[in-house]
């Protein structure tokens, strides 16, 4: 498959740099990646702390010397274009090298790194503050800017690049990007004490379902669920936080489904019943970023704690669950002697 023009162009001035014929200068590449990050040419120059025209000059050189513009631009907005897209890795890749040649070779002190991520809600509440002690202890120079949101807005921040990485209750699908599971999350269905055991799509049909907008996984999951036995709820009401719907659950609402870490605390005071539904009682929490980007050092030290976070469970998950096997052995042959 032949290169593009751009890509040639490209490869050229970066050759040229390297040879000494031409200084392609990493600060117009960072610009650059503000831009795409900021949307506009104000915030990325307030981000750069420069002025505005110092932004606008920096692009139009990078775009000069690549011979294509990388941005489509659509009143003050700035879309990259298919140029600017294929460009965005490539950058990604030379600046980087670039801070790890500094850091290597000694030149510099080490600089401040940064991580944009986004999570959804329930991870922050139950994961984000194990992961982040260490990670924060070990990696003291990142300094971390997260974004929580549903899924849906969080995969469309990735793709438009406001994001580095995501951490969300559900898998890649688009084409453009990868995921990786970190976490394992027991799912329930919650409703308030006083309802009776729900285990069936025509169970829940004679309740109102609380949920929130589209593009949450768990509400996709429990619909699902529910076409699959033929069954529709009384009535549908969006909520936009787990707390606005663990409130209206305990109030007698309606219910709905969540990890079993949110309800947990409510449902051990006796004010929310969780139900265990058969085929939706576990859901995968992923790492998501983009297929062709590489990801900072950051971001790798980030899943990397992601990664000894969720070993660790798997390793106490199962110590508990062999603790519990030989109590219930002890306690059986204590019966039987």
């Amino acid at each position: 498959m032949n290169s593009p023009s751009w890509c040639i162009q490209f490869t050229r001035c970066w050759r040229q740099q390297v040879s000494g014929k031409q200084h392609m200068d990493p600060v117009l590449l960072r610009t650059f990646k503000a831009v795409v990050e900021e949307g506009t040419m104000q915030r990325a120059s307030q981000r750069l702390n420069c002025v505005q025209s110092n932004v606008t000059a920096r692009i139009k050189q990078l775009e000069a010397e690549l011979g294509n513009p990388v941005f489509d631009r659509i009143g003050r907005r700035l879309d990259l274009n298919d140029h600017g897209r294929a460009l965005l890795p490539y950058a990604d890749k030379i600046l980087e090298l670039g801070e790890q040649a500094r850091r290597v070779a000694g030149a510099l002190p080490p600089e401040r790194r940064q991580l944009r991520l986004g999570t959804v809600e329930s991870f922050a509440s139950l994961r984000l503050a194990d992961v982040l002690l260490p990670f924060n202890r070990n990696h003291p120079d990142v300094e971390l800017d997260l974004d929580i949101a549903l899924t849906v807005q969080l995969v469309k921040s990735l793709l438009e690049h406001r994001v580095e990485a995501i951490v969300v209750a559900s898998p890649a699908t688009d084409p453009a990007l990868t995921s990786e599971p970190v976490f394992e999350e027991e799912i329930v269905l919650i409703s308030g004490p006083q309802v009776d055991a729900i285990n069936t799509p025509a169970d829940v049909a004679n309740h109102t379902l609380l949920q929130f907008r589209h593009g949450c996984p768990y509400r996709e999951r429990l619909e699902r669920w529910m076409s699959l036995g033929h069954a529709t709820p009384a009535k549908r009401l969006d909520l936009g936080a787990y707390g606005a719907i663990l409130g209206c659950v305990a109030a007698g609402m309606g219910v709905s489904l969540m990890p079993r870490g949110m309800a947990e605390p409510l449902a051990q005071r006796g004010s929310l019943r969780l139900h265990q539904l058969p085929g939706i009682s576990t859901a995968t929490t992923h790492f998501m970023w983009r297929k062709h980007a590489a990801l900072s050092s950051a971001a790798q030290d980030f899943l990397s704690e992601l990664r000894r976070q969720s070993q660790h469970r798997r390793q106490l998950n199962s110590l508990v669950g062999s603790t519990m096997v030989s109590a219930v052995g002890a306690l059986t042959n204590s019966l039987a002697g």
